[in-house]
């Protein structure tokens, strides 16, 4: 049984990393245990390898245990020390009212770790407290009001509080008109489209499906330039005209024209022979007699 002791009672305790041994008889482990009120875990019947822990708790940043090897009766100690916070209000761009209970995304920037979702208060007050040191990405959350200034970057010290933004939204533009094949003007039926602003990309929106007759509709998209794909089935097609929205209206019309698509399903591969993860690829039109000339 794996213990620890600490101060962090009501801590969720999990398992960060394990590299079992090849002899464990046991190919599976619980994968988070809470602590009791003198901050002690438990995991029983841990296959035998290698364990990395972490801990989350209440005004704490998430802490790591050293990596321990486990065997009958091993001991580890995850230490978290008092995390930062971030503070502020949230108000209506245009009225200067607060908003209770608008719902704010964070992410942790350039990182895929799951995102953190917190709402305003009854004074449209908000606050996320647990963190590291880095820099954090708040984003809005609300089906059809965005903020004003799009993604905002927060820049978190070491246990300390930033406090004091002031966040301004504003209400999006709701969109409706047909889905319709380009070359015979017939509706496209059960089509579901993605909306994205060009510029500021943490707006993006998705309508239901289409009815029979194509139409569609997409509230709380920011005027400007967007850009619409459509789903039908498994093929994915971008509208033939890039829409740009207007500003100081609440709804405008947009029919989206769409062509027949080819799927086209690869594989990246580096040296020797591996996948290649993460790899750009681009599509380029090209000429008959011109495959393979460029770069020549």
């Amino acid at each position: 049984q794996l213990r620890a002791t600490g101060d962090a009672a009501g801590a969720r305790v999990v398992v960060l990393e394990k590299d079992l041994s090849e002899s464990s008889t046991i190919q599976d482990c619980p994968d988070a245990q809470d602590t009791d009120n003198n901050g002690r875990f438990g995991f029983a019947n841990l296959p035998v390898g290698l364990y990395r822990f972490r801990a989350f708790a209440d005004g704490y940043a998430p802490g790591d245990s050293e990596a321990v090897i486990t065997d009958s009766n091993t001991e580890a100690v995850v230490r978290v020390a008092t995390g930062s916070s971030i503070a502020g209000v949230v108000r209506d761009g245009v009225t200067q009212n607060v908003l209770a209970g608008f719902p704010i995304r964070m992410t942790v920037k350039d990182s895929n770790e799951r995102a953190r979702s917190v709402e305003t208060d009854s004074e449209g007050n908000f606050f996320i407290e647990g963190l590291q040191e880095g820099t954090y990405v708040l984003s809005s959350g609300h089906e059809t009001m965005f903020f004003a200034d799009g993604r905002i970057e927060v820049s978190v010290p070491r246990a300390a509080p930033v406090s004091g933004l002031e966040i301004a939204t504003q209400t999006g533009v709701t969109v409706r008109g047909r889905v319709l094949r380009e070359k015979t003007q017939t509706p496209v039926a059960n089509a579901i489209i993605r909306a994205f602003h060009t510029t500021i990309r943490s707006i993006s929106r998705t309508s239901a499906e289409t009815d029979e007759a194509g139409h569609y509709e997409i509230a709380g998209l920011a005027p400007g330039p967007n850009q619409f794909y459509v789903s039908m089935g498994e093929t994915n097609v971008s509208a033939r005209k890039l829409p740009t929205l207007p500003e100081g209206v609440a709804e405008t019309e947009f029919d989206i024209h769409v062509s027949e698509a080819v799927v086209v399903d690869g594989l990246v591969l580096g040296q020797p022979g591996e996948p290649v993860g993460g790899a750009i690829v681009e599509v380029r039109a090209w000429e008959p007699g011109t495959m393979g000339q460029e770069g020549m």
